[in-house]
């Protein structure tokens, strides 16, 4: 901080500097009464006159390019506060928004990232800087010095947002831009900018793309160890795939045409950024960023690769992560073949559940696995079992092998930065092994989760069963009730046929006998589901399902973090001095003794076989449980059909077929209109109140029974027939409004459609 400057200045108090350069000071300014923070560059005082021409050209034009550009992911000028005008010097201030959350740089420094940052943070950081040097080149502004320290982070309403900031050495590019003054930083230049050749826009491809490789894997990819010059001998004769490069332990050159395996991004997308990197990272500056056709190709697909739907799944069986393009068209068959290819586990043993516990639907597309929010956070997606298996998974570490060879001579020395890229990635396997048992403990519970789904779904279908078994109940016995009062009337009437009641008989018989099986059948039933629920609740209460990840894989990796944060901040002079590893490899050796025990916790296991096997007995009641509710539901329309074909019988007796057919024109009032229904008033399934269905039957049993005679006479008979006719008549009507305020009662209870036809 400037000590001319004063502390307060009108309204404005002075907090800290952000910043500073050879010229050039940024403090950051708070307003007295506002919560209002600015960011102020200003010239150093006492320099103004050890500036050149082109200094002072340069620390204008800043600020005119500045005052011009408005993009979400380029730092904000802002007019200067008038209080703090009177701290101008010769040349102009520059205000600008203040973001809040520090630069690249100092999350690239911590010790968690020393292997990169997790894929949804490499998604936003990339494509906010890709956004960036996009609008600059639209502008025609090339900025020429991008780097970790010239990306700022501001927290918005739901995210973090990356923005460029320090157009310092920025130019507005014409057809023959030279560089001759470069004093920026060196090591994310591009090659062309140390020759003071005539350069191009697509010398921030370069350097995007060496920030984009950082930040994805925590190194810079060209023997970030050596200066510009060193590394620039070896990296000019690369090829166009080659997009990385280290000095192995034996002083040679390694080349790579793939990103280092110790990151965190998914297979998916590690291979297109490789396809990426390689446009970025040409050393022919003409071709760098540029398609076949020579068509500057580097933003589009950016854009298009962070627009991939990248489904990312975890396996219990191989304890391993996995991630799968896809697109709306691609089917849930295919991703289980590709499953298969991967995991080895059979298509039809595959068992798919997604984060929130709900099965992947085979026949839909792929589309239902992908989730925005897991995206955010990291977590899989889809987690696969192997069909009615689920147990503890015995599989080998997956050791890099910079830390193997570390493992096998701890007490080697090694040089600093052999030593630093080593221990990088004992931290890296420290973090890989805690987020996997992690995630393994929470394929746990999304199991659980699925099976409590299919609880629920069990508890359903059974108290369907309960309800339907209770209005089968009573709908027999209002239909018993009503046999009854048929039943008396029937020995009312002279010469009725003998088969017409031996027939109710045995129909009634048959229900009776047909409730008793299904009842005790549903009875089984739902002993069975109370077992399946007091199992799940004891599943549930598990102690095993509050840990989610031991502490110990926890500690263990933050004493690795110590560890490398130690070595990372070893004084320069003590650098050179070459050391052994025998303090990391012992936070190893622990991390595999611990990791050993919780693979082999026989508890959880036992734990983890009682889950499958309620899954199974969950899956063998279903089934039966759904033939019980169709039982029940075909007993209810045998109920039914016994009443329409007894009030058939009824019909046929009161009123004979040819009778009624040559009396019908001479009436009133045909026996259709009569019997009028309106099939809204059918109820639906619902708790059957025993109450009111008893109050109904109790009514219906007090309608008048009605001694009629059979449905024909002997022709040798001596009974009048014009006064039977006469009676069959006035009897007829009288049936008619008995049977159909008896069938309205009935239809209200028994709620389904009743076949007028029948009587007809």
């Amino acid at each position: 901080m400037a000590a001319e400057e004063p502390q307060e200045v009108e309204n404005w108090v002075r907090q800290r500097v952000l910043g500073s350069g050879g010229f050039g000071v940024v403090t950051l300014w708070k307003h007295k009464h506002r919560e209002e923070m600015i960011a102020l560059k200003k010239c150093r005082s006492g320099t103004d006159n050890l500036l050149t021409p082109k200094h002072k050209e340069r620390w204008s034009k800043e600020v005119e390019i500045m005052q011009r550009l408005s993009h979400p992911n380029v730092v904000k000028a802002i007019q200067v506060p008038s209080d703090l005008a009177v701290l101008r010097s010769e040349l102009p201030l520059l205000c600008m928004e203040f973001c809040s959350k520090g630069d690249l740089r100092q999350i690239l420094n911590r010790g968690e990232n020393c292997c990169g940052l997790q894929e949804n943070d490499v998604r936003t950081l990339i494509s906010d800087v890709k956004n960036a040097v996009q609008y600059l080149h639209s502008m025609k502004i090339t900025h020429r010095d991008l780097k970790p320290e010239n990306i700022v982070l501001q927290q918005n309403e739901s995210r973090i947002v990356y923005k460029l900031i320090d157009l310092g050495y920025a130019k507005e590019l014409d057809q023959s831009s030279i560089c001759t003054s470069f004093v920026g930083t060196l090591q994310y230049l591009a090659p062309e900018l140390f020759m003071s050749k005539a350069y191009s826009s697509s010398v921030d491809y370069w350097s995007l793309g060496l920030v984009s490789h950082e930040v994805i894997t925590g190194v810079r990819p060209f023997l970030p160890h050596m200066a510009p010059v060193a590394w620039m001998n070896h990296i000019r004769n690369k090829s166009s795939d080659d997009i990385s490069a280290y000095e192995d332990q034996d002083g040679s050159i390694v080349y790579c045409k793939e990103i280092f395996p110790e990151n965190h991004i998914t297979v998916t997308l590690k291979y297109h950024m490789e396809e990426w990197f390689k446009t970025l990272l040409e050393w022919d500056p003409k071709k760098r960023g540029r398609n076949k056709d020579m068509k500057v190709m580097v933003f589009d697909l950016a854009e298009k690769i962070f627009n991939k739907k990248i489904v990312q799944l975890f396996c219990v069986t191989t304890y391993k992560k996995w991630s799968y393009e896809i697109d709306d068209s691609t089917a849930v068959s295919t991703l289980k073949e590709w499953i298969r290819r991967d995991t080895g586990i059979p298509v039809e043993e595959q068992e798919l559940i997604l984060a929130n516990g709900k099965s992947v639907d085979v026949c839909n597309e792929a589309n239902q696995c992908w989730i925005a929010q897991n995206v955010k956070d990291g977590t899989p997606m889809v987690y696969i079992y192997r069909l009615n298996q689920f147990s503890i998974p015995q599989v080998t570490p997956r050791i890099p092998s910079r830390v193997s060879k570390m493992m096998e001579e701890p007490r080697v020395p090694m040089e600093y930065i052999h030593l630093k890229r080593a221990w990088a990635h004992a931290v890296f396997f420290l973090q890989q092994e805690c987020e996997l048992y992690r995630t393994f403990r929470h394929s746990h519970t999304v199991k659980l989760l699925h099976i409590f789904i299919k609880c629920e779904h069990l508890k359903q279908k059974s108290q369907l069963l309960n309800t339907q078994l209770q209005q089968a109940r009573a709908e027999q016995y209002l239909s018993l009730q009503s046999l009854q009062i048929d039943e008396q009337n029937l020995q009312k009437v002279k010469k009725s046929p003998q088969s017409i009641q031996q027939k109710w008989i045995q129909n009634r018989n048959s229900l009776a006998s047909d409730m008793i099986d299904v009842s005790k059948k549903a009875s089984e039933m739902q002993g069975r589901c109370d077992i399946i629920r007091k199992k799940m609740a004891t599943l549930q209460s598990d102690p095993h399902l509050r840990i989610h990840e031991p502490n110990i894989l926890r500690t263990l990796m933050e004493a690795g973090l110590k560890c490398y944060d130690q070595l990372r901040r070893r004084p320069r002079e003590a650098r050179s001095q070459r050391s052994d590893s025998i303090e990391m490899v012992k936070v190893v050796y622990n991390c595999l003794k611990q990791r050993d025990i919780l693979l082999r916790d026989k508890e959880f296991n036992i734990h983890l076989q009682q889950v499958v096997e309620l899954q199974i007995e969950m899956e063998n009641l279903l089934h039966p449980l759904e033939q019980c509710i169709d039982k029940v539901k075909e007993l209810r329309l045998k109920i039914c059909q016994c009443q329409l074909d007894r009030q058939k019988d009824v019909w046929n007796l009161v009123v004979p077929e040819k009778t009624l057919d040559n009396n019908l024109q001479t009436q009133p009032m045909s026996v259709k209109t009569n019997l009028h229904f309106n099939p809204s008033s059918n109820l639906e399934d619902s708790e059957f109140n025993l109450k009111e269905r008893k109050q109904l039957m109790s009514e219906s049993s007090m309608t008048p029974s009605i001694p009629v005679s059979t449905t024909s006479l002997p022709v040798s008979s001596n009974i009048d027939t014009s006064t039977i006719i006469q009676d069959n008549i006035e009897l007829r009507h009288l049936t008619l409004d008995a049977m159909h305020e008896s069938y309205r009662k009935f239809a209200n209870i028994v709620g389904d459609s009743l076949n007028w036809s029948h009587l007809e």
